[in-house]
Parts: C-alpha cells; structure tokens; sequence
C-alpha cells in the first residue's frame, strides 16, 4: 500500500507517518512538503492508493491543489487534512470530490479510522458531523446506495450492530434478540471482523459513517 502525505510541517508529517505505517505491514508512506513535489510523486508512482493533504500547503491553494490532484490521478482517493473545522468547509470539500476530511486536532485513532474508511471505497466524516444534514447532503447522492460491508452482514448481525451503536450490553443484545449472550459474543466479533474493527467504538464509527446505521434507527 503507497500512501502520499503532504504535509507542510515536519514534526506533523512524521508523526503521522509513523502513525499511518502501523496499519498495515506492507505500508509505504511518501511525504511531501508542497503541492509541486505530491504531484511530481503522483507522476512517478503510477499506482497510489491514498492521497493525504494538507489544506494549508504554503505553495498552492487548496481548491487548486485538489483539482489538479484529481486531475493527475483520479482514481487516488484523497483525505484532507485541516488545521480548522466547520461544517461549511467539510460541506465544500466533500462536493469537490474528496474522500474525507479530518481536522488536525482529531486524535490519532480518528486518522486511523479516517484511512480505513477511505481505503474501503467509502466516504469519512468526523462523528461531531454524521448528524449534521449539511454535511452529509452530499454523500447521501454519491455513496452506493448499498455499500458492499453492508451485503457481508447477516440480518441478524445487522441488528447486533443497530443494538451496539444503540450502546446496548451483551446481555440487553441478548434480552432484545432473544438469544444466549454466548450467539451474541459470536455475532459481535463477526461484525468487528467485517468491519475491520478493533472494538465496538471503532464498529460504531464506521457503521455510522459509511452509512449502515442510519439516523432513523437510531430514534
């Protein structure tokens, strides 16, 4: 997996590529201090999986940068990187065809969530903007309508996710469900597995921002 990350302060960029190679063995992270040098990388590297900006590169704006990255490699998703946050800056980005956005002052598990939507095919939003309309008009016109995780869940294991992002207990799974609390330990670790989650927090970040857990069925 080659990840490009331009970022134009030192100690965030390595920071976060130290961060960004514990995700996988086979990662490779390519940092880059301006747009000029991503796009020479991006000329070279014909095949990158993941594109990490920073919105606030000194050499170029940002609008122009993300236009002429999609224009040099359009099928490399890109994950924008800001220093602020606003529902109305998320709003733009997502409309101009980016993958995710992810503020600077989110933690390090929020980036590593962020990547493995994105690397999934699917769109990243902080939780603070899954309930913001705004936001997430655009996504609900550019993301499938099914998304593939969701064709891997059993409709039972579905409800098992609709409960544990209710923040429902084994035991009240299984109260709910009618079954042992042994079938929904089982249950539970099937969908961390297919979600590619480490927990149950990191399974309700995901569900909830590539869309499988809707707002409705949270009411």
């Amino acid at each position: 997996m080659r990840i490009i990350l331009v970022e134009r302060h030192a100690m965030t960029r390595e920071a976060t590529a130290l961060l960004l190679q514990t995700l996988a063995v086979d990662v490779t992270v390519i940092g880059a201090t301006t747009a000029s040098e991503a796009f020479s990388l991006l000329t070279h590297y014909k095949e990158v999986d993941l594109l990490i900006l920073d919105l606030g590169i000194c050499d170029l704006d940002g609008d122009v940068a993300i236009e002429n990255f999609q224009q040099i490699s359009p099928d490399t998703p890109i994950l924008i990187l800001a220093d602020h946050d606003s529902s109305v800056l998320v709003t733009e980005l997502i409309k101009r065809g980016v993958a995710g956005y992810i503020s600077k002052s989110d933690s390090s598990h929020d980036l590593s969530c962020a990547v493995k939507v994105v690397l999934s095919g699917e769109i990243y939003l902080p939780p603070r903007y899954i309930n913001c309309s705004s936001a997430t008009e655009k996504i609900s016109v550019t993301k499938p309508k099914n998304s593939p995780i969701e064709s891997k869940l059993t409709p039972r294991q579905h409800e098992v996710l609709q409960l544990v992002v209710e923040g429902k207990s084994n035991k009240g799974i299984a109260r709910d469900l009618n079954i042992s609390e042994a079938t929904v330990k089982l249950h539970v670790s099937a969908v961390l597995r297919i979600l590619d989650a480490q927990n149950r927090t990191e399974a309700v970040n995901i569900a909830m921002r590539i869309g499988l857990i809707r707002q409705g069925m949270l009411q």
